[in-house]
């Protein structure tokens, strides 16, 4: 909370003080957009020495947003073995749809029930629909495609609950959009009762990716996923179904 704290002060600071000098950063950056993208960075550059649980203590720590978890109920559940949070409107779920999200996190962090939650709530709360956010299994302890194995299982779980396929949207953001895109080729090609499920995959960084090209460097952004790939073996690479990072990172994987 201090750090996050201090980081926030920290980009502010240098945002305002830039601007002062008529110096911004990026001239089509607001000074909120300047600021955030300053903290980001900060906080890659402080954390990129990290172990992995450290970096899942520290994201789950965070002060998320909580108004809209307020107005929900949440539930812990199993859902075909994978951990996974139902949120549903205090009114109860309309009958008709099931949002089945993946959270972002670059497969190596982020949680239904810390990160995500605010997001998954809303979307319970503005639709009235049930959404189940997955908290699937993280790499680099559990390497690809282990995530997309846990999106498989959570799917035909709410088939055996007895959910159509055609009422589950199946959605993501970032990585999770990924997973979402991965399940969605899967399952168009093993069995026909797997078809018919709806596709809605939100960009998350895809925005700030490009708009902050000019200040994050290459060696940086791609500090996680390398070590990702860099555990992942040359097969899992090779299918269809696994994110392009690792080829874009130029790795040579063994």
């Amino acid at each position: 909370m201090l750090r996050a704290l201090r980081q926030l002060v920290q980009a502010w600071w240098a945002t305002l003080t830039g601007r002062l000098r008529g110096q911004p950063r990026h001239p089509d950056w607001n000074p909120a957009f300047e600021a955030v993208v300053r903290f980001l960075l900060l906080d890659w550059i402080e954390t990129s020495s990290w172990d992995f649980p450290r970096l899942r203590a520290a994201a789950d720590a965070r002060p998320y947003p909580k108004k809209w978890v307020r107005k929900v109920k949440l539930t812990t559940a199993q859902l075909g073995g994978v951990p996974a949070v139902r949120f549903v409107a205090r009114g109860g779920a309309k009958r008709g749809a099931t949002v089945l999200f993946f959270h972002g996190g670059s497969y190596i962090f982020g949680s239904a029930l810390t990160s995500h939650a605010e997001l998954l709530a809303r979307l319970a709360s503005e639709t009235g629909v049930e959404v189940v956010g997955l908290d699937y299994r993280l790499a680099p302890e559990d390497v690809y495609p282990a995530q997309l194995d846990d999106a498989l299982a959570a799917f035909d779980a709410l088939l055996d609950e007895g959910v159509p396929a055609s009422s589950i949207v199946v959605g993501g953001d970032s990585a999770g959009g990924n997973l979402a895109v991965a399940l969605g080729l899967r399952h168009g090609d093993p069995t026909a009762e797997r078809r018919g499920a709806r596709l809605c995959v939100v960009g998350g960084g895809g925005q700030l990716e490009v708009r902050a090209q000019r200040l994050v460097t290459l060696p940086v952004a791609l500090a996680r996923p390398r070590a990702l790939c860099e555990r992942t073996s040359s097969r899992a690479l090779a299918s269809r179904y696994a994110s392009p990072i690792c080829r874009s990172a130029s790795l040579r994987v063994v």
